[in-house]
């Protein structure tokens, strides 16, 4: 027994074959797109101007930071007596230059490791910071010696920058 074809079946299954294929292509392409994008966001300078959201955040906010009233830890009132000084050396552990990587006191540049080390004057109540912000790369920091009259930081501590200012410590001067 021959079956009878209705045209609007076969006009619907037609329009069925169709819009199934496009729905394919459209979701092949989508995928494309998610995987091409999610690619570019991975990198760090690209997804500052794909991303509004990382536009925002800005950097992240430390514990210890300064705001713009308050004086930094080292600086006395007119009158007072500045405190004793030490010394601390800092050392790149992963590699012999970095002359982009600047040590903070207070938040101001106090030298570089363009040279591979560092020996820095510090007061008490000085913050130590390292701004690796000029590599991309993963680099460790050691702090190497201090002096006699420092008990903190300790020699031996390390710091792991990745595009970041990292924090190595505040000076605690021995009590004399």
């Amino acid at each position: 027994m021959a079956k009878v074809q209705n045209p609007f079946q076969d006009r619907f299954s037609q329009w069925a074959e169709r819009v199934e294929r496009s729905l394919i292509r459209f979701v092949i392409l989508l995928s494309i797109v998610v995987v091409v994008s999610q690619g570019l966001l991975s990198h760090e300078k690209l997804r500052l101007f794909l991303s509004y959201p990382d536009q925002l955040e800005g950097t992240a906010f430390k514990e210890e930071a300064k705001t713009a009233f308050s004086p930094a830890a080292s600086e006395k009132p007119a009158g007072e007596k500045q405190s004793r000084e030490g010394l601390l050396a800092i050392t790149c552990v992963t590699g012999p230059r970095y002359p982009q990587v600047k040590i903070l006191i207070n938040g101001k540049v106090a030298g570089d490791l363009g040279r591979g080390s560092i020996a820095l004057p510090v007061r008490e109540g000085d913050l130590v910071e390292i701004d690796g912000t000029g590599y991309q790369a993963v680099l460790t920091f050691r702090l190497t010696g201090v002096s006699d009259n420092i008990s903190e930081p300790r020699v031996g501590t390390e710091v792991v920058t990745h595009q970041s200012i990292e924090r190595l410590g505040r000076v605690t001067l021995r009590k004399p």
